[in-house]
């Protein structure tokens, strides 16, 4: 049971990274040139991000990664981790 959990966790990390990746590309290359609002704006109490005209999940942020809590795939993620370690 606990082998099906971590390979479940992990085919879905490696589908997420993958949109993760090509939203980003789009997003980049449908928003060059324009101006839009400087990231601080986005920011909420310094960690959590939430930008609804942002379609990635995962935000590049110093040398990690923060969550963008406007997706709605944000809360299955969420609620897939808390499964995880209080189950």
């Amino acid at each position: 049971m606990i082998i099906f959990i971590i390979v479940t966790a992990i085919i879905l990390f490696l589908i997420l990274l993958g949109y993760n990746a090509f939203a980003s590309y789009k997003w980049h290359n449908n928003n060059l040139g324009k101006q839009y609002k400087s990231e601080a704006e986005h920011f909420y109490w310094y960690f959590i991000y939430y930008n609804p005209d942002d379609p990635r999940l995962f935000k590049p942020r110093g040398g990690g990664y923060t969550l963008n809590f406007a997706r709605a795939t944000v809360i299955i993620i969420g609620g897939y981790i808390f499964a995880i370690i209080y189950l």
